[in-house]
């Protein structure tokens, strides 16, 4: 099937967000009402299933918020091809609109696989953005409302935060994070990172954005998951940052539609929750801990509130600085380099959060396990003055001097701009889920006019909740890559018990590898390890031995040697499509391996064969780098065959 997807006019790129998804693409058994077509503002919809190879370019190439693909959790799993589209599609920053059926713990498990989180309500867009973080946008309403409607306010949401991303200093900024607005806000809470920057420590980021346009509430909150380790400890730290903008509606004077009479109201608190819950795997305890929350209570009612959170979090493993030559990280000898116990860098990041506080108090509790809780009361001082005013009521303020009631209300009777931040920890080698919920919420006296007696309190909240798989690539103990074979740039991948060749997909956990503290590669799909065989027989995945010598592998520049046979023995190399492992066999040559540290190249002219004279490469902090060897310059250029390099999978990539 070949599809034009768009009008040559529609395919100019664009510096922003586009204003509707004009094609929505289906997978599974979704099918998409006219109604909600025309809700969406969309003009076509197309069968994923149905996608060549040319089509997925055109969608690709869209601009931003053209496309947006859609599946049921019903439907999962989808096929093995299905899957693997979807997940592309993810990739190039398309969103995806799940429709959760059920919540049970397979439906999102499976929800989890496909996307990486899953979202706990009816529906919800997840996309991936140009950080690799995932933004997840839940509708907060209560109302019945079709697809096509939910996904129209999760595409303004989801443009507005886009945008105000794109438009976000890159510096830290200094003042009240109460200057940015609404969606904006998630943005603007500083983020600092001290130098070096390590972009591929095991770190894992999702912004939850709560959708509830009808109650006044916008901004979003940050969850960070990070692996820390230790030679004493190994956890996972969770890190909720939330920056939430309150705006109740039918504040002050007003008249609804529904009724005739003039009413007053005014926001007598606000207020937001983290809550944090951990279910172990089958067996597990549940061990979540609050480590740390800001801010404290603060009983003032006229206050600036400026603070800052910072965390320094120790990795176990190297960041291969101390290898490179230019004396920084390094990503690809980090991944090749197996985690000792002994070896670590760190992290630091500081988070400042900002507020104003008037004629409103501070209140935070931690008082019930796994919940966190921010409340702003409004001072009784403020709230019997705008009532009750020199002491003549609503009715006398109302009628004689008015504009006094709207004076008398101060910004935060209108709006509120609420900050908070909770970390805790789980076991880190725990493959449980996390459940965070975020719920923001204000409460609304409301007075016929003039009367001063009181109609009614209105409660209105919105409530995002997500569940975070920790079984996750990007949170491993040892750093998760793909291994691509450099003759033909495909990926080494674990099918059924063999080890093959696939075109390489960052989202196939087949494809997914660690080199753990043994020096064994372990596929994360199967939870087996590369092994190597004798003869003709290709290499397989068998189950993981502590004193296997058939699968101990270390890395000689950028070829894959087993430790059994020495620095000129058997290796991984590519034999008519199939994986072997076994030395000698015809084209497959033995090079010299670098004097200063076995992950460097052994000249710099490498794979190309080495100049007389030339310098071998070293680490930054070797004063006298050595002359590569005369008797290796007849070498021919390394075979292809033996290459293989690694892609490291980090949030930051």
């Amino acid at each position: 099937m070949s599809i034009s997807l768009l009008a040559s006019a529609e395919v100019r790129a664009s510096a922003s967000v586009s204003a509707s998804f004009s094609t929505l693409v289906a997978f599974g058994g979704v099918e998409v009402s006219a109604d909600s077509m025309q809700a969406a503002g969309a003009s076509r919809v197309i069968k994923g299933a149905s996608l060549a190879g040319s089509d997925l370019q055109q969608l690709y190439s869209a601009p931003d918020g053209d496309v947006v693909a859609m599946v049921a959790s019903k439907d999962l799993p989808l096929s093995q091809r299905d899957t693997e589209t979807l997940q592309r599609l993810m990739l190039t920053k398309i969103p995806v609109f799940i429709r959760m059926n059920g919540q049970s713990s397979v439906d999102r498990q499976r929800v989890a696989m496909l996307l990486g989180v899953a979202p706990k309500g009816e529906s919800a867009l997840v996309h991936r953005d140009t950080s690799g973080d995932m933004m997840v946008f839940l509708p907060s309403t209560t109302e019945a409302a079709s697809d096509g409607a939910i996904l129209r306010d999760l595409r303004a949401a989801r443009a507005m935060q886009v945008e105000a991303e794109a438009d976000a200093p890159a510096a830290p900024v200094k003042k009240s994070v109460r200057t940015a607005r609404s969606m904006s806000a998630v943005a603007s809470v500083n983020s600092v990172t001290t130098p070096p920057e390590i972009s591929f420590a095991p770190i894992r980021r999702y912004k939850l954005f709560p959708v509830s346009k009808e109650n006044g509430i916008g901004g979003g909150t940050t969850i960070e998951v990070a692996r820390a380790v230790t030679q004493v400890g190994d956890r996972k730290i969770i890190t909720v940052t939330s920056d939430m903008d309150i705006t109740p509606p039918y504040v002050g004077y007003y008249r609804t539609p529904e009724t005739i009479y003039n009413q007053f109201a005014l926001p007598t608190n606000y207020g937001a929750t983290h809550q944090v819950s951990y279910t172990p795997p089958e067996g597990g305890e549940e061990l979540l801990r609050n480590l740390d929350y800001l801010p404290k209570s603060d009983g003032r009612t006229d206050f600036d509130f400026n603070d800052t959170s910072t965390v320094t979090t120790t990795f176990g493993g190297t960041a291969g600085a101390e290898v490179s030559s230019s004396g920084k990280p390094d990503e690809a000898l980090a991944a090749k380099a197996s985690v000792q116990a002994s070896a670590s860098y760190t992290k630091t990041r500081t988070r400042a959060l900002s507020m104003k506080f008037t004629d409103y108090s501070l209140q935070a509790s931690s008082a019930e396990l796994g919940r966190v809780s921010w409340k702003a009361p409004i001072a009784s001082r403020a709230y019997h003055n705008v009532l009750n005013g020199n002491g003549g009521g609503l009715w006398w303020r109302r009628y004689h001097t008015s504009h006094h009631v709207v004076s008398a209300m101060t910004p935060m009777m209108r709006s509120a701009h609420l900050a908070g931040e909770s970390t805790w920890s789980v076991p880190g080698a725990s493959d449980g889920n996390v459940t965070v919920t975020v719920k923001v919420a204000f409460e609304r006296a409301e007075y016929r006019s003039p009367s001063t007696r009181l109609l009614r309190h209105v409660n209105k909240e919105a409530v995002a909740s997500i569940e975070i798989p920790m079984e996750d690539p990007y949170l491993t103990r040892e750093m998760t890559v793909l291994i691509s074979s450099w003759e033909d740039g495909r990926c080494l991948a674990g099918v059924e018990g063999r080890a093959e060749l696939l075109a390489c997909n960052k989202a196939d956990r087949r494809q997914m590898w660690s080199l753990d503290t043994n020096d064994r590669y372990v596929n994360f799909a199967s939870k087996t390890c590369l092994t190597a065989t004798r003869g003709n027989q290709p290499v397989s995945l068998q189950p993981c031995v502590l004193n296997g010598n058939n699968q101990r592998w270390r890395w000689l520049a950028d070829r894959l040697h087993l430790y059994r046979g020495g620095t000129r023995g058997d290796r991984l190399f590519v034999k008519n499509g199939e994986l072997h492992s076994s030395v000698p066999s015809p084209g497959i040559e033995s090079f010299p391996v670098n004097s200063h540290h076995p992950l460097l190249p052994p000249y710099p002219s490498y794979p190309s064969p080495p100049f007389p004279g030339e310098l071998v490469p070293a680490p930054s902090h070797v004063a006298s780098p050595t002359r590569v060897d005369p008797s290796v310059v007849n070498l021919p250029p390394v075979d292809d065959r033996q290459r293989w390099d690694v892609q490291v999978l980090r949030s930051g990539l």
